[in-house]
């Protein structure tokens, strides 16, 4: 199977238990995730060798970290030990009509305050087919912001695809400074995790744009294939989620899926993601992949945690039964 990397910072998420606010709880779930990390392990239990490049604590809490990682089997080889603290972010987990909000503690962590380049490339980089990144590590210092540069462009150089999924999140930056840090990423990505309001907020393409993935190919042609998924809320309980791929002027749509009720929607992009590249690597139809990546995204709403522990049987057997009876 294909070899894949990610660059990302590894988090522990603290949540509250649905029904209980922060100002009620007792007691809050662990789990341990992050964008990359998550798109990681997704891929490692879809068969892919994966690693991560990352840098956590050298205390028991970055262990806990790292040992997540080794159950799944990602290589850690590229994970550097330094600084005093694992980003943290709380969730107060939605159900019914109130909605899910998050807090973040990770402004002074291992990764936002490391100021080195710890790895070579040549060996991060060796046996690998897809660097994947997204722009919430890109949001977290100008930095890593300019070692992401660098290593995609080292990437770029030995004939490695670029996955990048945009995740704009508003309270780690701007707006505009994260428009311009994608700047400088976009004309070197292959696939990108982007959506409609992406398109508007980023690729300065209208609102009233019906064909807007065909637009973001036209400001860069260097992207090959876009992909995201279109979320519709009912309520924190209820959405019905739809998957998109376009590749070579076409685009792809899944089946509807009615999710109710959500049991943890975390990590539900980062599943879709995964499942994505997956089909990509395997080199599947699109129509194929866009059906399997949904599904499993789908599928990781009803468990907890920020990773999607299914493997492809488990998916493509998901994906192809519309009864939902229970199997025996």
């Amino acid at each position: 199977m294909k070899q894949v990397v990610t660059i990302g910072e590894l988090l522990m998420r603290l949540s509250t238990q649905q029904g209980i606010p922060f100002s009620q709880t007792t007691a809050l779930d662990i789990h341990i995730g992050g964008a990359e990390a998550n798109v990681a392990v997704n891929l490692s239990k879809l068969g892919h060798p994966t690693r991560i490049a990352t840098v956590v604590p050298a205390n028991p809490i970055g262990k806990m970290a790292v040992e997540h990682l080794w159950r799944h089997q990602v290589d850690t080889a590229f994970v550097v030990e330094a600084g005093d603290r694992l980003g943290t972010y709380y969730l107060e987990s939605g159900t019914a009509l109130k909605a899910p909000s998050v807090v973040y503690d990770r402004q002074h962590s291992s990764f936002a305050r490391h100021k080195s380049m710890d790895w070579d490339l040549s060996e991060l980089l060796k046996g690998i087919r897809v660097l994947h990144v997204s722009g919430i590590t890109i949001a977290l210092s100008t930095f890593w912001l300019e070692m992401v540069v660098k290593i995609i462009r080292e990437a770029k150089r030995n004939g490695i695809k670029i996955s990048f999924d945009m995740n704009y999140r508003a309270k780690l930056w701007e707006l505009e400074a994260a428009k311009r840090a994608y700047q400088q990423l976009l004309p070197l990505v292959d696939y990108c995790s982007a959506g409609q309001m992406d398109a508007v907020a980023f690729f300065e393409i209208s609102s009233e744009t019906t064909d807007y993935y065909q637009a973001m190919h036209d400001k860069y042609p260097n992207i090959e294939l876009f992909y995201a998924t279109k979320r519709t809320v009912i309520s924190a309980s209820h959405h019905l989620l739809q998957g998109h791929l376009w590749t070579q002027g076409e685009c792809w749509e899944s089946e509807e899926y009615a999710i109710y009720p959500i049991v943890d929607r975390v990590g539900g992009g980062d599943a879709y993601t995964a499942a994505v590249l997956h089909g990509i690597l395997s080199e599947w139809r699109p129509d194929e992949t866009v059906k399997f990546a949904t599904a499993a995204a789908g599928l990781k709403h009803s468990i907890h945690g920020d990773i999607n522990p299914f493997d492809e049987k488990t998916i493509a057997d998901f994906a192809a039964d519309k009864s939902r009876a229970i199997v025996r």
